[in-house]
């Protein structure tokens, strides 16, 4: 018979530097980093944690692949949101409102380069969300899961040579 653990967020034994690596990967800060937009950098949060820089990304790669750390992530990011009163749909919601504003008058003009800005930035969000411009595209089969293909083997007793080679 299986049984099946349960997580306590908080109550799970991690190091300090794993604590520490969470913090700054969860918590956007008013320093350098955060205002440029590379909070939730996990390299950077791993530097700051006390990780080496030269090893940084690996260290960051590896603690967000451990079970442990990504469940504190993901109840610590669930925490943050519950406290700021909005919901993944609210913000989407709101962001589509400001994406829809009209910025040109009747002539075709823009009103004010201000809040062109500030619908550009709503649309480039929705896009990111909608993953409408991705250079790397994520093909699936059914329900999801990776396309399976199955090529041909040869033989040993077959000619490897294409028929323009020379092969009878």
């Amino acid at each position: 018979m299986c049984t099946q653990t349960t997580y306590n967020p908080g109550k799970v034994k991690l190091t300090p530097k794993q604590r520490r690596f969470i913090e700054e990967y969860c918590v956007a800060r008013t320093r350098q980093g955060a205002e440029s937009g590379l909070f939730l950098n996990a390299t950077k949060a791993a530097i700051v944690a006390g990780y080496g820089k030269k090893t940084a990304a690996q260290a960051a790669s590896r603690l967000l692949k451990n079970v442990k750390v990504q469940a504190e992530v993901n109840a610590r990011l669930r925490s943050l949101m519950e406290k700021s009163g909005a919901t993944a749909q609210e913000v989407l919601e709101r962001v589509s409102r400001i994406a829809r504003i009209d910025v040109l008058n009747e002539s075709g003009k823009l009103h004010n380069v201000g809040e062109t800005r500030v619908v550009l930035s709503a649309l480039e969000l929705l896009g990111k969300y909608y993953k409408l411009w991705t250079e790397r595209q994520e093909v699936g089969g059914m329900d999801g899961r990776p396309i399976e293909f199955a090529l041909p083997t040869m033989d040993d007793s077959e000619d490897p040579r294409l028929p323009e080679e020379g092969a009878p």
